[in-house]
């Protein structure tokens, strides 16, 4: 019979990569609740009226990113797609940071549909495989927990981080974060893909 428990909801096999996608999340979340803010005081009136094409521009991006990324996982393994992406998404937070015109803004969306738009699904792939094949709604909602917990705390931290040390320094200072990301997926790579990738 149908019923909801914990065991239905968490996989243990799927905590490393949730794990990573928390950390990654946490940096993510901060894009949709400060970019705008944080261009307001960077931008011209006339630029800040296009500041909507970087979200159009990380869309457009991830629609040949993804299967291409997708591509080289299943050839060369996750983690060794997700090193050079987790470092990409940390690029384009610094030039988020640095970014006084409109192309710079746009420059950091072209980055991050590299970084985080490439982890999230491969990360994603990776938590169905470390589970049996009846366990994968459960290994699906406990990489989910990762990304919503990331989403949550995110702009909370972010906002605590820009109020002390503004904004462009928020950017810099999340990096950390990402770095927390790239140290479980190398620390624990045996466990992530025992194969050793492909």
């Amino acid at each position: 019979k149908f019923h909801i428990s914990l065991s239905s909801m968490f996989a243990k096999e799927a905590v490393l990569p949730a794990i990573v996608l928390f950390f990654l999340s946490v940096c993510f979340s901060l894009i949709n609740s400060y970019v705008y803010i944080f261009a307001s005081g960077r931008l011209t009136d006339k630029e800040y009226t296009y500041i909507g094409i970087y979200f159009a521009i990380y869309a457009g991006t991830l629609l040949f990113t993804r299967p291409f990324v997708e591509k080289l996982a299943d050839k060369y393994g996750t983690v060794k797609v997700t090193v050079p992406s987790v470092i990409c998404f940390a690029a384009s937070f610094w030039v988020l940071s640095f970014s006084q015109t409109l192309w710079m803004f746009y420059l950091a969306a072209f980055l991050s549909a590299f970084g985080y738009g490439a982890c999230q699904p491969s990360l994603n792939a990776l938590s169905m495989k470390m589970v049996p094949k009846e366990r994968r709604g459960a290994g699906n909602c406990t990489n989910y927990i990762g990304i919503d917990m990331g989403q949550l705390l995110g702009p909370s931290i972010g906002g605590m981080i820009a109020g002390v040390a503004g904004y462009a320094n928020m950017w810099r200072y999340m990096t950390v974060s990402m770095a927390c990301a790239l140290f479980v997926v190398l620390a624990f790579r045996r466990k992530l893909e025992p194969s050793g990738g492909k």
